[in-house]
C-alpha cells in the first residue's frame, strides 16, 4: 500500500503539469493572406469590398491603331469600394463620373469620405446637403476642390512629394502658405498637384511619388491619392491615346485621421 500510495503521489503532479501544459498552448492565428484583388490588381487582398456600382459604359475600339470617338462598343462595368481594416486604407476602384468624354462642362462629383460614396450633385446645388467632402470638376473631372469654411485649416488641401504609403505623419504648414481650396491638374512636368495633363496629346498622368492632404472642416487630416481617372487603372506611362481608356472614371485611396487636429496619418 505503501508503493502504491507513493505511485500515485509521483504520478498525479506529473499528469497536472501535462495538463496545465497542453491548456497553456494558444490556437495560433491564420497566416495573413497575400497578394492583390482580381477586380483591381494594386488593392491588397485582405481589404473588404463594402460597395459595388453597375453601370454601362463606351469602349472606344481602334481601328488599324487609329481611335476614333465615335466608333465605340457599349460595355458592362463595375465600380467598387473596398476597405482595409488593418491600415483603415479606403479604395475606390472604376467609380464612374457624368460621362461627358472629358467636356469643359463635366458635372462635378461630390464624394463623402466617412460614407465611401457619391453625393447627389442635385441635392448639393439645391442646398439640401452640405454634408460632402470634396468633388471632382472641370475638364476630365480632374480638378478637386474641398469643402471649406473661413478658418485656415478648414477645408485645405496641399500636395506632399512622399508616395502614399511611406508618408507617416502631415508636415508642418509651412508659415505664409496661402490656403488652397481647389486642386488642379498640373499643366508641366512633375508639378503642384496629383498629376500632369498633357496638353499635346490630352493624356491624364498621375504622380504616384505625390500625395494630397486635405484638411476636413471638422479639424480631421485625410491622405488622400487619386491614382487615375482612366477605367482600369492603367499604369502612368501606358496610355499612348486619349481614347484608349475610358475617362473620367474615378480610382483613389484615402486614410481619414479620425482625431481632430491629429496629424498622424500612417498605414503600413
Amino acid at each position: 500500500m505503501k508503493f502504491k500510495t507513493w505511485l500515485i503521489a509521483f504520478i498525479a503532479p506529473v499528469i497536472l503539469a501535462s495538463c496545465s501544459k497542453s491548456s497553456d498552448v494558444q490556437p495560433q492565428p491564420e497566416p495573413e493572406e497575400v497578394g492583390f484583388k482580381a477586380e483591381a490588381a494594386w488593392v491588397p487582398v485582405r481589404a473588404k469590398l463594402v460597395k459595388t456600382l453597375d453601370y454601362s459604359y463606351r469602349q472606344v475600339i481602334p481601328v488599324n491603331g487609329v481611335y476614333e470617338q465615335d466608333n465605340y462598343e457599349t460595355k458592362q462595368g463595375k465600380g467598387y469600394v473596398f476597405f482595409d481594416e488593418k491600415f483603415q486604407v479606403v479604395y475606390v476602384v472604376d467609380w464612374p463620373a457624368d460621362q461627358t468624354h472629358g467636356s469643359v462642362a463635366a458635372q462635378p462629383v461630390y464624394f463623402n469620405f466617412d460614407t465611401r460614396d457619391t453625393v447627389a450633385r442635385a441635392d448639393v446645388e439645391a442646398g439640401l446637403t452640405d454634408n460632402w467632402h470634396i468633388n471632382f470638376n472641370d475638364i476630365y473631372n480632374s480638378t478637386i476642390s474641398v469643402n471649406y469654411n473661413d478658418e485656415f485649416e478648414k477645408g485645405l488641401i496641399r500636395t506632399i512629394a512622399t508616395p502614399f504609403d511611406q508618408l507617416d505623419e502631415v508636415p508642418a504648414i509651412p508659415a505664409g502658405l496661402t490656403k488652397v481650396t481647389n486642386l488642379a491638374v498640373s499643366m508641366v512636368p512633375n508639378g503642384n498637384s496629383w498629376g500632369e495633363y498633357e496638353m499635346a496629346r490630352h493624356i491624364l498622368t498621375a504622380y504616384e511619388n505625390k500625395t494630397n492632404i486635405i484638411y476636413l472642416k471638422d479639424g480631421r487630416r485625410v491622405k488622400f491619392q487619386l491614382q487615375n481617372l482612366y477605367r482600369s487603372n492603367p499604369k502612368p506611362g501606358t496610355v499612348k491615346d486619349k481614347y484608349e481608356y475610358p475617362a473620367p472614371f474615378f480610382t483613389y485611396k484615402y486614410f481619414i485621421q479620425q482625431t481632430a487636429g491629429s496629424n498622424n496619418i500612417k498605414t503600413r
